[in-house]
């Protein structure tokens, strides 16, 4: 066995510990064998990696989003309750926070303010019908 065979022995036998393959039934005899099996392991390890990270980062953007569309259902409940909003406006408010769910962290008034023109005015006159019966140019 020559000086760099033995260097490459022990250098296989690290990687195929700290990759946890194992030694097994079947391993590497020979050097070519034995860099061979080195390069797989680690392009191995490399593919996981980037699997796994990318795995992380869609279940990580899916539970934003089914926060961020909880966040809206639940600013849609507190314009009913608070101001009254009868079923058909309720379900038009619900149907557009289902299609459009971004920024629902912002606040209530944003996500008012995101509305489009014609339910925003609409929330807007349930919101302060109080307001309007009380001043005699409405």
């Amino acid at each position: 066995m020559g000086p760099y065979e033995v260097y490459i022995h022990a250098f296989y036998f690290v990687v195929t510990t700290m990759t946890t393959v194992g030694y097994g039934d079947m391993s590497a005899n020979t050097t070519v064998e034995r860099i061979f099996c080195i390069v797989l392991m680690v392009l191995g390890v490399i593919v996981f990696t980037f699997i796994s990270g990318a795995l992380s980062s869609v279940l990580s953007n899916f539970d934003s989003s089914t926060a961020a569309a909880a966040e809206q259902q639940l600013y849609v409940n507190k314009l009913k309750i608070a101001y009254s909003i009868d079923d058909t406006l309720y379900n038009k408010i619900y149907n557009h926070g289902r299609k459009n769910v971004n920024n629902a962290e912002a606040g209530l008034d944003y996500f008012v303010e995101a509305l489009p023109y014609d339910l925003r005015l609409s929330v807007t006159l349930c919101m302060y019908s109080e307001l309007f019966k009380m001043h005699v140019l409405f």
